[in-house]
């Protein structure tokens, strides 16, 4: 089951938060990923690196103790000129448990829900 977000809503913004947490999702639904484009400023390339476009990728399953957030570099459109056609094959993952934990809560927090007692 896939279930897209409005457009206007920004990866990050404080409006996603509120959106991903009230979805109420059925039982049969084990567990939930949420997939983000965004911008990361990575910290331990230097203060002069500039923002690299990213996917974050935040997951929960309904048992409690399950989660997970990965961020995924993405090359810039002059690192995948410059190493070639298969260059986007490279995939670099970051990230791991307690990551994100904004997002994470509002995913667990749809798994909790009763659909059928939401107004």
């Amino acid at each position: 089951m896939v279930q897209d977000l409005p457009e206007h809503i920004l990866p990050g913004s404080e409006e996603l938060g509120e959106y991903v947490s009230r979805i109420a999702w059925p039982r049969e639904v084990e567990g939930v990923i949420l997939a983000q484009e965004i911008v990361f400023k990575d910290a331990s390339a230097g203060e002069d690196a500039p923002p690299r476009p990213a996917r974050l990728f935040s997951g929960v399953l309904r048992d409690e103790d399950t989660e997970q957030t990965l961020l995924q570099l993405r090359l810039t459109e002059d690192e995948l000129e410059e190493r070639g056609a298969f260059a986007q094959d490279d995939i670099e993952l970051r990230g791991g448990p307690g990551v994100a934990p904004g997002v994470v809560a509002a995913l667990r927090y749809g798994l909790e829900q009763d659909p059928d007692e939401l107004v």
